[in-house]
């Protein structure tokens, strides 16, 4: 646990009028020794604890908030910002509980007027727990990639891309020739998967598994392995070939997702793209 502290510095000296002071002691300087919370990122979250109760240190002629905008709000808009959306993936089948992290939920108490899109579709219980936090339950959707929308009467902010519906494969946009890049893999935890990748791209139904969407042919195998604790998330490195002629070339991935247990289910994913720089 970070402990916040506010330490003051005192001196006996005559009143002096450019700092907080009494008859026989000036402050002067102190220091916030923590940069406050919560603080958020896209995978992690910090809570420091004060000292005192409350939000505000106050005295006859002086008000100091503890908190991100407490005081000030340099926003140039009062739509709402999104920092974060956690966990970022979950099934196609929806029913995830999520927390979207960022700033103007709530804004001059306009909480009810807020509203969260996954994909296009509307979550459900959606809920502003303040002006910087609300929870939602992620709609079905589309394997792969979505677009995620905060809105309220101000405005709407969006993070394309900032949920992914698994199983699912998302490939790095861009890549060096010689160089590496990085396929992920979401799905069931502990379930097999197969990546496959193609120079060319298809639509082809295959009932009831999905759809082909690399090749056929060329498609190769290029990696195989399970799901991986603890969130069903397998990374792989690859290792790009280098050559005059690869530059502007495309390489389409796509995987397929296989649960075993209770029954076997087989499920082709959706296709995610490399371009070759």
């Amino acid at each position: 646990m970070r402990i916040t502290s506010l330490c003051l510095a005192l001196a006996a000296l005559p009143a002096a009028a450019q700092l907080p002071s009494s008859a026989s002691f000036s402050v002067l300087d102190w220091q916030l020794a923590s940069a406050g919370g919560p603080e958020c990122s896209v995978g992690h979250a910090a809570h420091s604890a004060l000292l005192w109760t409350g939000a505000n240190l106050s005295s006859a002629n002086h008000t100091a908030a503890i908190g991100f905008l407490g005081a000030h709000d340099p926003q140039p808009t009062n739509a709402p910002v999104i920092f974060a959306i956690t966990p970022g993936f979950g099934p196609k089948e929806g029913g995830s509980a999520v927390a979207l992290a960022g700033i103007n939920f709530d804004k001059f108490g306009a909480g009810p007027t807020f509203a969260l899109t996954i994909g296009g579709a509307n979550a459900s219980g959606v809920t502003v727990v303040s002006n910087t936090q609300a929870t939602a339950t992620a709609p079905p959707g589309a394997m792969g990639p979505a677009d995620v929308v905060a809105s309220t009467s101000f405005g709407s902010d969006s993070v394309t891309g900032g949920f992914i519906y698994t199983p699912a494969v998302v490939a790095q946009a861009t890549a060096v020739p010689g160089g590496s890049l990085t396929v992920k893999n979401y799905g069931p935890l502990g379930a097999l998967f197969e990546l496959w990748w193609s120079p060319v791209t298809t639509f082809l139904p295959l009932p009831p598994y999905g759809t082909i969407l690399i090749g056929p042919s060329p498609a190769t195998k290029q990696a195989a392995g399970f799901y991986s604790a603890p969130d069903g998330i397998n990374t792989k490195v690859i290792g790009v070939p280098s050559g005059p002629g690869l530059s502007g070339l495309q390489v389409h991935f796509q995987s397929l997702s296989i649960v075993t247990s209770p029954a076997l289910s087989i499920q082709l994913t959706n296709r995610s793209t490399t371009t070759l720089l």
